[in-house]
């Protein structure tokens, strides 16, 4: 028997649950999901774009959490935001159009930046939108892989271009404790960053050259501090990169912060979701969701705490709240026996003070306490050779008792 190790996050917990598969709309083969958001005022209406070579493109609504869908709009949309006061915003780039609606997707304002960029010959083959430290960031591309960056002004409303970025973008990020710094990743020439509102980009210090970053995200609780494909941090607001200190776990590749609370944090990687109650904790306590086989999820946004997902084809919400710490979260203790020793180790429980680990001979009655710590792991060394023990670890915080693991029982060596 050994020990499970789990590389770049300091222990993982059950989330069993956390990830929930919601309605989506019926649609042909054809249609792909580009995008989902909920309402955040009322996280059962959602809302998807959906991009089809077929009829069934066009901006959808469900009411109920998935369970019935109305076609809003006809159209091929590329993205859709919905802004903190609930304003939806879609793109349209099949028609060259951004459309702002304030009522739920009833009737329609075209905000499309005149010119649609630089020059006014700019064809428009891709768009996408994001919030950004509460801002509207429009990013346009050409046949000529040309992007236009704009910046909305009270919303997705009253687009200003960002000069100074002229070639593919991935990825565009806004401090939200300086909106004048900004992070931009362009393909295959990797970070640039800018100290006064997007006037002019230099150059990031970053790891190797021609780099693609496709997610970069600022830290709503560190001032200046910023990640690129959440294992790349910079501290300085984007001037210099290193490795090695991220506090994400290292399979993950795109963050969220909580909208209501930015302690929390997201993660996905290849084949998990991962959540953390309070990213600025030290050590970090990260809860692992393991996706379905076959499921890649990549658009995804947050309201009430939760993410919101697709795969193109289905829905899916991760809720911190379910896969959240403690009290009643479960313990889980794992150990292997070693030549006159017992290894023992555990999950962190969020909020524990101490853990008390106990022992008694399988055979007999008798329970001993052989270690109350604040770490997650135990050596017991007072073992005899061919003797079976149970082992039990419970968290506490003060004299309340938070969690208790399932008894493990072991042959000593």
């Amino acid at each position: 028997m050994g020990f499970l190790f789990i590389l770049g996050f300091t222990s993982m917990d059950a989330a069993a649950a956390a990830l929930k598969m919601l309605g989506a709309p019926k649609l042909s083969n054809q249609a792909t999901i580009t995008a989902v958001a909920a309402d955040p005022a009322k996280t059962s209406t959602l809302y998807v774009t959906v991009n089809s070579t077929g009829r069934d493109g066009g901006l959808y609504r469900s009411l109920n959490g998935g369970k019935a869908w109305k076609r809003m709009r006809r159209g091929n949309f590329d993205s859709l935001v919905i802004e903190p006061g609930g304003a939806i915003a879609i793109v349209d780039s099949s028609r060259e159009l951004v459309l702002r609606s304030t009522n739920k997707g009833l009737s329609w304002k075209d905000v499309t930046p005149p010119g649609r960029g630089v020059p006014s010959t700019f064809t428009v083959t891709h768009g996408h939108l994001r919030m950004s430290a509460g801002q509207c960031i429009l990013i346009l591309s050409n046949l000529l892989a040309t992007e236009q960056v704009y910046q909305g002004n009270g919303g997705c409303v009253k687009f200003t271009a960002i000069p100074g970025i002229v070639t593919e973008v991935q990825d565009f990020a806004i401090d939200p404790n300086n909106p004048l710094n900004m992070v931009a990743s362009l393909t295959y020439i990797g970070l640039r960053y800018s100290t006064d509102g997007g006037l002019n980009f230099a150059r990031a210090t970053q790891p190797g050259i021609l780099k693609t970053y496709g997610d970069v995200q600022f830290d709503p609780n560190v001032a200046g501090k910023v990640y690129a494909d959440a294992r790349l941090v910079s501290l300085d607001s984007g001037l210099s990169w290193k490795t090695g200190k991220s506090p994400f776990p290292r399979p993950a590749k795109r963050v969220w912060f909580g909208d209501q609370n930015p302690k929390i944090a997201f993660a996905l990687g290849r084949n998990s979701l991962f959540v953390t109650q309070d990213i600025t904790a030290a050590p970090r306590s990260w809860s692992r969701q393991r996706l379905p086989k076959g499921v890649r999820l990549s658009e995804g946004s947050i309201a009430k705490n939760t993410l919101y997902l697709t795969d193109g084809r289905s829905i899916y919400a991760f809720s911190a709240k379910k896969a959240g710490g403690g009290k009643g979260k479960q313990l889980v203790l794992r150990g292997v026996a070693r030549p006159g020793k017992v290894l023992l180790k555990w999950n962190r429980i969020q909020g524990a003070t101490k853990y008390v680990v106990s022992r008694k001979q399988a055979a007999a009655g008798a329970t001993t306490v052989i270690s109350r710590t604040q770490a997650t792991r135990a050596i017991d060394r007072r073992v005899r050779a061919g003797t079976s023990y149970v082992y039990t670890v419970t968290a506490y915080k003060g004299t309340t008792k938070l969690a208790q693991s399932k008894p493990v029982k072991l042959r000593a060596r």
